[in-house]
């Protein structure tokens, strides 16, 4: 009964995360997909990707650092319309979500 129990919660939680992912993906696809996002911000946001999976306790200093220059930095990048700052947490977010899964 209690491993019953036990292998019930563990198929819960892996659930719960792999909902979290498809949500996060969602957004972060989106970002990828639109005709206001340029090359620059395709490859920076992969690139961001890839430390939040690989380090994310790295990345998630780097999104605590950056919210007040998200605008300046969306400037920089060409498109003022994006914003950085949440970008940011939500790829720091999936890429925890996916070392945690």
């Amino acid at each position: 009964m209690t491993d019953a129990r036990e292998r019930a919660r563990s198929l819960a939680a892996t659930a719960g995360w792999v909902a979290l992912l498809v949500a996060l993906g969602v957004v972060l696809l989106s970002v990828f997909l639109s005709p206001d996002s340029n090359g620059t911000v395709r490859a920076l946001l992969a690139a961001f990707l890839g430390l939040a999976i690989v380090q994310p306790p790295a990345a998630l200093l780097i999104t605590l650092a950056l919210p007040a220059f998200g605008t300046i930095l969306a400037h920089m990048l060409g498109v003022p319309t994006l914003r950085v700052t949440e970008l940011l947490i939500v790829a720091s977010l999936f890429g925890c979500s996916v070392r945690a899964l």
